[in-house]
């Protein structure tokens, strides 16, 4: 065993402290933006949107990134998705790595749909007598409403395009069940 001095292991530990924070700083560059940077040329990507196992067009789509770019942002894979992608279809929220090849795989997947919804029949009402809706043709007689709803939507009935507004009563569009039908009742008073 040696005798080490303590000035020896103090500069022994500097030096070491250095070299674990230089290491930091440099891990944080190993993930370049792929924002174009002053002085470095352009490199190009070739991104393969797939949904399942085709990729879209059957030909990837062609960008141009940082030279030193190691990973493509989310808001570039967004803003590249082929216009004939449904909407109904995006990608994860995360930059994606280019692999050596100068490639880079984004895995569309379907967006989660909407909550279940159930229709409605809407009976219009004139005071008790009830308003035959083959005769109203302007009148929404369907509304389409979450599956947990238990009323309907009263702004979306469009009743400025007919004689009618809506009456004062509490039921007004309080959903029911008649049988396997669903209805609710709306009362309506003339202009």
């Amino acid at each position: 065993m040696s005798n080490i001095s303590r000035r020896q292991f103090l500069k022994g530990a500097g030096v070491a402290t250095l070299a674990v924070a230089a290491a930091g700083v440099l891990a944080g560059c190993s993930n370049v933006p792929d924002k174009p940077t002053p002085g470095v040329p352009d490199k190009t990507v070739h991104i393969y949107y797939m949904i399942g196992v085709q990729p879209v067009n059957g030909e990837p789509v062609e960008i141009s990134v940082n030279g030193l770019a190691t990973s493509v942002t989310y808001e570039t894979i967004k803003a590249n998705i082929p216009a004939n992608v449904a909407a109904d279809y995006d990608c994860a929220k995360k930059n994606y790595d280019i692999e050596k090849d100068g490639t880079v795989t984004v895995n569309l997947q379907k967006k989660a749909s909407a909550k279940p919804t159930k229709q409605v029949m809407i009976r219009y009402h004139e005071g008790t007598l009830q308003l035959d809706s083959g005769e109203f043709t302007d009148f929404i007689n369907y509304q389409d409403v979450e599956e947990d709803a238990t009323k309907i939507d009263l702004s979306k009935l469009e009743l400025e395009k007919t004689d009618y507004k809506l009456a004062e009563n509490e039921a007004n569009g309080i959903i029911k069940a008649e049988g396997t039908k669903l209805y609710a009742d709306v009362y309506v008073q003339k202009k």
